[in-house]
């Protein structure tokens, strides 16, 4: 029985993970992140006109353990993902959830460690009157405790990213975009977050 390829890549991602002292399967529960992202590709108009585009923003990102889906070195968590709005106020633009694999939970993914679209999928929105971006991406994570192994810091990148569907403005001046997209997360401190919790 060949073994899919999908799972050939998450199981190389895997074996990949330093030999560090395993940590509890919780660490990032209420742990903030500050994410920045990137994407470029093509916008396509009704007409299928195409033109390039690129577009960044920011975004906070809460994560919350769900104790009772924590399989050996599987750890579930659903997230928040809060986005700037024009008027300078904080709204949640998407929620989920995604899952963390390996010692030190180095690997994210998506819902299950297989599955039909693994990877990460954030939507966030506020681009002109009705425009959103669809994000779907794995990330390496890093780690850093303390020296009683408590957590201290993590950041995250990555690994490969889509934009598998996304609008940008609205009304008539509306176009679908498509392309990749690069994210990065470093966690900060509840007291260095824009807006209160």
């Amino acid at each position: 029985m060949k073994i899919p390829q999908l799972l050939r890549l998450v199981l190389a991602l895997a074996l990949t993970v330093s030999l560090a002292p395993r940590a509890g399967a919780q660490m990032l529960d209420e742990v903030w992140f500050k994410v920045r992202y990137a994407a470029k590709g093509d916008l396509v108009s009704s007409e299928l006109d195409t033109a390039k585009a690129s577009v960044k923003g920011l975004v906070y990102v809460r994560f919350r353990h769900l104790a009772l889906k924590s399989e050996g070195d599987s750890t579930l968590y659903t997230f928040d993902v809060i986005r700037p709005t024009e008027d300078g106020n904080w709204v949640t633009s998407d929620s989920g959830s995604l899952t963390t694999l390996g010692d030190r939970e180095q690997l994210m993914l998506g819902p299950t460690p297989v599955s039909d679209n693994d990877g990460t999928r954030w939507s966030v929105a506020g681009f002109g009157q009705q425009g959103f971006l669809e994000l779907l991406f794995q990330a390496r994570m890093k780690i850093k405790l303390d020296k009683q192994g408590a957590f201290k810091a993590a950041s995250f990148r990555s690994v490969g990213g889509l934009v598998p569907r996304g609008v940008l403005g609205g009304g008539d001046d509306s176009r679908d975009f498509f392309g990749s997209c690069r994210v990065r997360g470093t966690s900060v401190a509840l007291e260095d977050l824009p807006f209160e919790v």
